[in-house]
């Protein structure tokens, strides 16, 4: 979705942090930013347990495919999921 500002991603992910001490044991938490934001969520959770995911990835490694993002390319930046089929 488009949401989303720095400021607003800024927040929910401190809150978010704060919060996974009340994760159930064993679960696994991710946050899908826009890719705009992904560098920034990146950093901001470097040393949390929560994972970044994407929300579209191409099916194609590489080609003409303008605007579009492969899932090797989220892969190399260190994303963990992909919100496929979504609306």
């Amino acid at each position: 979705k488009m949401h989303g500002s720095i400021e607003s991603v800024t927040s929910l992910l401190a809150e978010l942090q704060a919060a996974t001490s009340e994760f159930p044991k064993g679960s696994e938490v991710g946050v899908c930013p826009t890719f705009v934001h992904l560098p920034m969520v990146r950093e901001q959770l470097a040393s949390s347990a929560i994972r970044i995911g994407a929300q579209n990835a191409n099916a194609q490694e590489q080609g003409a495919f303008t605007g579009e993002v492969s899932a090797q390319m989220l892969a190399e930046f260190g994303v963990h999921y992909v919100l496929v089929g979504h609306s």
